[in-house]
């Protein structure tokens, strides 16, 4: 596990890399920067599956969802799971799906269990 202020990167037993963003806090670039360098650089992650689970109360750079879709930070990603607790992060979710139309299966989750199951099966 890695642990940071703002977040945590789990590796689970069925090869999905999970990310907590945590309760409360800002991810800006500079955060989104030092995640996407360990899964590129500490952790060689290639084509794989994303369990994303936001943190309530937790804010975002707006221009992050275009950093988010950016090419070189896809090509790492065969599938998302985004697992939201408010209606806000599922709305954002929601426009980053729709709006960029990322290059891998995307899908929003109430709860970590079907997000689970559902990247189990891509």
């Amino acid at each position: 596990m890695i642990e940071r202020e703002k977040y945590t990167i789990d590796k689970l037993p069925n090869g999905i890399i999970r990310i907590e963003v945590k309760q409360g806090i800002h991810f800006n670039e500079e955060d989104l920067k030092e995640v996407n360098r360990i899964y590129t650089e500490d952790l060689k992650i290639s084509n794989g599956l994303f369990l994303i689970v936001i943190g309530e109360d937790s804010t975002s750079d707006f221009d992050n969802f275009k950093r988010f879709a950016r090419p070189d930070r896809n090509k790492i990603r065969k599938a998302e799971a985004i697992v939201t607790k408010s209606v806000l992060h599922n709305i954002e979710s929601d426009y980053y799906i729709k709006h960029f139309k990322v290059d891998h299966p995307v899908k929003i989750f109430d709860n970590e269990e079907d997000a689970i199951l559902w990247l189990q099966v891509i």
